[in-house]
């Protein structure tokens, strides 16, 4: 497959959670976690789309820098410099220690 313009986003599988089912709008960057994904609007907010399990999909309000998504969590670097993560918390991977960011 061929996409029809640069910055044009096609995603491929089994769509079986959801994960192909991209939300309208402009992305500055993409990640992709086991069955999520995320991307950075070109607004600064995060918007997710996929499985929510753990409410790996739920990012919090706000203005970010970035955003990176591992298997079954997400985390972003907020304009302001500080570190947040969200869903699953199994191995402290949403535990953000306070002296960083």
């Amino acid at each position: 497959m061929r996409p029809p313009h640069r910055g044009y986003l096609a995603l491929l599988g089994s769509q079986r959670p959801g994960q192909s089912d991209v939300p309208t709008g402009t992305f500055t960057s993409i990640t992709a976690g086991a069955n999520h994904a995320c991307g950075l609007a070109t607004d600064s907010t995060i918007e997710c789309w996929g499985a929510n399990s753990w409410g790996k999909a739920s990012p919090p309000t706000g203005r970010f820098r970035s955003v990176e998504a591992g298997a079954n969590h997400t985390c972003g670097l907020r304009a302001s410099g500080d570190l947040i993560c969200w869903g699953r918390n199994q191995a402290g991977q949403t535990s953000v220690p306070p002296w960083f960011g």
